[in-house]
């Protein structure tokens, strides 16, 4: 839940646990925030930046406040970014890792506020810890000039908003995202939008929600396909991690409070581990193995549009022994964003948990 409001709440300040280049983060909670957290809110918005191809400002100009969450009586009941100052006040009383509005925080202070389709799509897509992982066909009860001229979109109807934002990324690239999103101000009509959309691309917006045709190889030939939300990830980790003779290996966080690469806790996914580290590694079509150990959870995302019929979640859980999975083919063409996790019951762990992954170009057998 996110909402744009004219200045931040009156209250006395939180105390400040922890400063990043960009974000300084307060608690009114007795839980730890792990040590790497403000760092990784750091990577997260520069990586935003760089996907709208903007510049941040050389300042710490986010506030993230972590609220004690009141199930009865909730302040927020989520997360919400406001303008405050010459920068953006982040609260949640549900997560720490809030990666939705440290997206809301970059569009704010890079673009102007567009309808709330825009707005609120476009966080949900860039959003590596979404709600949302099923990347089904536009609902046929579903009115697209409703959502177009929505003042504040519903939080049902997110998903909307992300596919419909995903479908312009698919057919117009990032960059006619972003001609899109200055062609259309905060309050314009459904018919405005329409307008400011055909005069951009040459066509009527309905073909985002509609069928589109693939050219495949032959035989299969020109197909219609029918239209599915996108997935997409920030690769926040930075540089890819190098290969080792077609083997890659990665450590699971040793603590929380006192690992400088500890991100979390994150209660969003505790069955899998609330905290952890996050990797990239260089992708590239090729059979994939992964290898870890009991009391380690991981997740891979490809950082690059994904519209097949399911969007990417968490690969393993905690069950069992040391478990080998046996190779599966991937057609990564891009970085990926890996999270190597454990359970902060578990920490501090004298020898953390690891990730092994194997790659091959031949299939197994």
């Amino acid at each position: 839940m996110s909402r744009v409001l004219a200045c931040a709440p009156q209250e006395a300040k939180l105390p400040v646990v922890a400063r990043g280049r960009y974000v300084e983060i307060a608690s009114e909670r007795d839980e730890p925030v792990c040590r790497g957290t403000a760092a990784y809110m750091d990577r997260v918005i520069e990586a935003v930046f760089a996907v709208i191809d903007e510049t941040p400002p050389d300042r710490r100009f986010v506030r993230f406040e972590w609220l004690e969450l009141d199930e009865d009586d909730p302040v927020i009941g989520g997360g919400r970014a406001s303008f405050a100052g010459d920068g953006v006040l982040i609260r949640s009383d549900v997560y720490l890792v809030e990666e939705h509005e440290l997206v809301h925080a970059v569009q704010m202070m890079s673009w102007p506020m567009p309808n709330d389709f825009l707005f609120e799509g476009y966080a949900v897509l860039l959003d590596g810890k979404r709600l949302w992982h099923d990347a089904y066909p536009w609902p046929q009860s579903a009115s697209l000039d409703d959502l177009l001229e929505a003042p504040n979109v519903a939080y049902e109807d997110y998903d909307l908003a992300w596919f419909v934002v995903s479908q312009i990324a698919l057919d117009h690239g990032f960059e006619g995202l972003r001609d899109f999103w200055h062609a259309v101000p905060r309050g314009s009509s459904a018919a405005e939008v329409r307008a400011a959309y055909q005069a951009l691309f040459g066509r009527s917006i309905d073909a985002l929600v509609e069928p589109y045709v693939v050219d495949y190889p032959d035989p299969i030939g020109p197909t219609e396909v029918e239209r599915r939300a996108c997935d997409f990830a920030l690769c926040p980790a930075g540089e890819p991690a190098m290969w080792q003779q077609n083997q890659w290996s990665a450590l699971g966080p040793a603590g929380c409070e006192d690992d400088p690469d500890a991100i979390g806790p994150d209660q969003r996914l505790l069955e899998w581990g609330d905290v952890w580290r996050d990797y990239t590694l260089f992708g590239e079509p090729a059979y994939y193995g992964f290898d870890y150990h009991a009391k380690t959870s991981f997740s891979v995302s490809a950082c690059e549009l994904n519209c097949d019929n399911v969007a990417t979640g968490i690969e393993n859980s905690f069950e069992g022994p040391p478990f080998l999975s046996d190779p599966v083919f991937r057609g990564w063409q891009s970085p990926v964003r890996v999270e190597v996790r454990a359970a902060r019951s578990d920490l501090p762990a004298a020898a953390p948990g690891a990730l092994t992954v194997t790659r091959s170009s031949e299939p197994p057998g």
